[in-house]
């Protein structure tokens, strides 16, 4: 019974794979794991925010900029509202702890709001 149960599963999961990945509109990219030192894929608003929880704020915001070329209009529109909106949701005293500023999260918007008056997409 389980391994009829099991081969079900492997026959259906990989057939729901695209699906998701086409609903999720969040593009993977790759990174390389800091503990083993390999590259895995991982999708990019998934890097940003663990790299918000653990402080890495300028590294969030610069993987998103050296992607940009490879998202849409509107997932760029997307992923920098929920960036900021989170970014704005930090004090300010532990954003100068990480290295970022109130500042820097409206220069952040205003450049990308600039970026996407230049797209033709």
């Amino acid at each position: 019974m389980q391994d009829d149960w099991l081969m079900r599963q492997l026959q259906i999961v990989p057939k729901q794979l695209p699906t998701i990945k086409q609903t999720n509109n969040d593009p993977l990219i790759d990174v390389e794991d800091i503990l083993t030192g390999e590259k895995r894929s991982v999708s990019l608003t998934q890097y940003m925010h663990e790299n918000v929880l653990l402080r890495n704020i300028c590294e969030a915001e610069d993987v998103f900029f050296a992607h940009l070329h490879e998202l849409t209009s509107h997932q760029i529109t997307s992923i920098s509202s929920w960036f900021y909106q989170k970014l704005a949701g930090i004090p300010e005293t532990e954003l100068i702890q990480a290295n970022f500023s109130m500042e820097e999260v409206h220069q952040g918007k205003d450049e990308i709001r600039r970026l996407l008056r230049q797209r033709t997409d």
